[in-house]
Order: structure tokens, then sequence, then C-alpha cells
């Protein structure tokens, strides 16, 4: 369940090592707002953005955009989702460098948001993980590893698209 109260860190803003440990495992919702925007940011739709705050804790560090698994389920990652391995979520698109070891960061599990694609993507497409963490066309070969669809249409791979992400707590 998520918070109703306002969250403790805006998505975009890196939280680096000195997050308090406590806020590891807290959820929130998050307006659908421009957060790449300076000042005011627009409303983008009426739907909300559901993330949990987790510790990265692998030795290679995850760019934004790219889909992760639990390491600990609810409170750390260490790694990127395999090819159509069930993710628990995306990193967050908004920050401006990749997530290090022992950092803090958001992942976004239901709603709108950007997720970096591995190829040409279709709006309205069904996305998976690719093996390197990247969105990828569905093919329901595995009905559990779809991670949401495509709202907007990427043109090649390496592109921050919008996509109605769902991703499994478990």
């Amino acid at each position: 369940m998520t918070s109703p109260a306002t969250p403790p860190y805006p998505l975009g803003q890196a939280m680096g090592t000195t997050c308090p440990a406590y806020l590891k495992g807290h959820q929130s919702s998050h307006a659908d707002l421009d957060y790449e925007a300076t000042g005011v940011r627009k409303t983008l739709s009426a739907q909300m953005i559901d993330a949990v705050i987790v510790k990265q804790t692998g030795a290679t560090a995850i760019a934004p955009g790219k889909f992760v698994k639990w390491s600990v389920p609810g409170t750390e990652i260490a790694a990127v989702a395999g090819a159509n391995e069930v993710p628990c979520g995306v990193v967050d698109p908004y920050l401006t460098a990749d997530v290090a070891q022992n950092e803090y960061c958001w992942v976004i599990q239901r709603g709108p948001c950007n997720v970096l694609s591995s190829a040409a993507i279709s709006a309205n497409a069904a996305v998976t993980t690719a093996a390197s963490g990247k969105s990828v066309t569905s093919t329901y070969v595995t009905e559990e590893a779809v991670a949401g669809r495509q709202i907007t249409e990427a043109t090649a791979g390496d592109q921050l698209r919008r996509t109605l992400v769902c991703c499994s707590n478990i």
C-alpha cells in the first residue's frame, strides 16, 4: 500500500547514500507530472505513479529507465531484469545519472513513466524486458513477464519513451 502523504523525495531527485535507511521500502504515489521540466511542472495525465524507495546493492551502476529485479524483495535491487524476466519496476527515469552501488532511488512499479527502449516499439504494444533491462515488444510467451504497454512510440533503441508500467511486487 502506498502512502497518501507527500513523498519524502520527488521523482528525479538523486538520493545518493545519504537517504535515511529507515526509508528503504517506503512506498508512495506521485502525480504524473513532467519531472524533466524546471520550475512549474505540467500535469501529463490524471494517473498516479506508484513507487518504492530501494537501495541499489549491485556492483554495476544502473541507468535510469531500466527494468530491474529484486535482490531483497521490497527493499533492494542489484541488477537489471533479463530477457522475459518478471521485473519489480523501473529505475527512476527522471534521474540525470546512473544509480551506483549503495545509493538509494525510486523504483516505479505502476503508472506512466519513461522506459528505455532496446529497439523500435509501436504505441500500444505490450512490452517486456530485454536482456539489457530495456523494454522490448512482448510476444506474450511468458504472460507474467509483460511489464506494461507502450504509450509513446520508440523509433529506435536507447530512447526513453512513455510506457504504462505494471510490475509485480514479488
